[in-house]
């Protein structure tokens, strides 16, 4: 029997013994990208996601940051279904558990499977929240010492949706020729103190639209000024198409794959205004190839230049 189709065995497969595990390394995952997913990409992305929040379960436990920060993006998934579509409705049990602060408190990557099992084939009805209304923040403080100006509410799910529509709307209609801000799209240097006066004018249109809210809630991973601002408005796509001309230029045997991967990475980074180095496991990379760019580019040499250019777009965390 030949080897792909060996590896549809079902009995085989369930028995992931080291010889199997090689075969699929080998032969099943560079096919992959070969695979149609139409249709399919928002259940498929749901996978990956859960995947990779089992991962970081199994590694640090329930309270490890990278739990939280994916834990905030599946939250963030189910609150963007559409309720109102019966298939929807049909999952309430797994949506309320999602929704559960117990659930998560004592969650178990078997618990996460459930969840993934469920939810998956409902991911094609999110849809995008109609309104850039925001439910206020009610902080009850006692101590008198307290700076609601350093205080970073923990916005999750479709609160962190809307909370970051509305700061981005201020920015268009207001900052658009804003010097700051045009060196920030221009990935040129910018001092903290302009990014804080920046976030302050921000804040004095709109009480409501304080960018430092979107850095994240927890210490340990709270991202810098620098970072938010770019994820508002992207970067210039003339600076990021520079770095990867240069790339180009510099390797000149690249093959067509190889290509398509990069011009996906450069659009990335030029709307989202960099990229941290676990999203190129993702879609669109991974129908690219299944491994991303450890699949697609095998040459050590290119894979270090690739990603220092990577390093040089990647968010940032704040310093404490």
């Amino acid at each position: 029997m030949p080897a792909p189709q060996a590896l549809a065995d079902g009995d085989r497969v369930h028995h992931f013994a080291a010889p199997t595990k090689a075969d699929l390394l080998s032969i099943a995952a560079p096919l992959q990208h070969l695979r149609s997913i139409r249709g399919d990409e928002d259940a498929y992305r749901f996978d990956l996601l859960i995947t990779r929040l089992q991962l970081e379960l199994m590694r640090g436990g329930p309270n490890a940051p990278k739990v939280q920060d994916l834990r905030a993006r599946v939250e963030e998934a189910v609150e963007l279904l559409a309720k109102n579509q019966n298939p929807v409705k049909a999952r309430a049990d797994a949506i309320r558990q999602v929704r559960s602060k117990d659930f998560w408190q004592s969650v178990q990557v078997h618990h996460l499977e459930g969840v993934r099992r469920e939810l998956r084939g409902i991911m094609k009805y999110q849809q995008m929240a109609p309104t850039t209304r925001v439910r206020p923040q009610v902080f009850d403080v006692e101590d008198a010492d307290f700076s609601a100006e350093t205080y970073i509410p923990k916005l999750e799910g479709l609160d962190l949706v809307e909370y970051k529509r509305r700061v981005e709307s201020v920015l268009r209609e207001h900052f658009a020729e804003n010097a700051t801000l045009l060196r920030i799209r221009a990935g040129q240097t910018v001092r903290d103190d302009e990014l804080e006066e920046l976030a302050r004018l921000v804040l004095q249109l709109d009480d409501r639209a304080n960018v430092k809210h979107l850095a994240g809630h927890d210490p340990e991973t709270r991202r810098s000024l620098l970072t938010v601002f770019r994820g508002l408005v992207g970067l210039d796509a003339a600076a990021v198409e520079k770095a990867f001309t240069a790339f180009v230029h510099k390797h000149p045997r690249l093959s067509a794959q190889q290509l398509r991967f990069l011009q996906v990475l450069q659009n990335y980074i030029a709307q989202n205004g960099g990229i941290e180095i676990e999203r190129l496991y993702e879609p669109p990379f991974t129908t690219i190839h299944a491994e991303s760019v450890d699949g697609i580019f095998t040459n050590p040499t290119d894979v270090d230049d690739l990603l220092a250019i990577v390093a040089a777009f990647q968010s940032t965390r704040q310093a404490s």
